[in-house]
């Protein structure tokens, strides 16, 4: 069994490895700056206890369309050197067998997920991390050249 803090992107259901939640915050303690020139799905900036995280919409990276409700925690995830803040709602800590994963038929068009996975809770799609992180400088790169 594998542990994923599972949250509502958007109108998708998207889990992270709990081995990489450094912690969940309320938003209303992190006030992001906004950051000039930025891609849409930076939300800004804000500090956590002495360290600059970036606040993210991961929609974009998940096939979600943005929901009307207000997403009032977010995730702090960590691994390595890679931080950053995810917001969302509906946060919660899920235990599923991998074995259980099944492809996702829209991969190639989101590469930061890997496969759906279902538990007596509902299905989520899997956000492999080390994708994202791919997936994110790509996105930043683009938007140098755009500029």
């Amino acid at each position: 069994m594998k542990s994923f803090c599972v949250l509502d992107v958007g109108d998708r259901r998207v889990g992270l490895p709990m081995s990489e939640v450094r912690e969940i915050i309320e938003l209303s303690m992190a006030t992001p700056v906004p950051v000039p020139l930025a891609p849409g799905f930076v939300r800004g900036l804000f500090n956590l206890r002495g360290q600059v995280i970036p606040l993210l919409d991961l929609a974009p990276f998940v096939g979600a369309s943005r929901s009307e409700a207000a997403d009032d925690r977010a995730v702090v995830v960590e691994k390595g050197e890679f931080r950053f803040a995810a917001q969302g709602s509906r946060i919660d800590a899920i235990e599923v067998d991998p074995a259980g994963f099944k492809p996702l038929e829209d991969a190639a068009l989101f590469p930061a997920l890997e496969a759906e996975a279902t538990s007596e809770r509902g299905a989520f799609l899997v956000l492999h991390v080390d994708r994202l992180e791919a997936c994110l400088a790509r996105a930043m790169n683009l938007t140098e050249l755009a500029a």
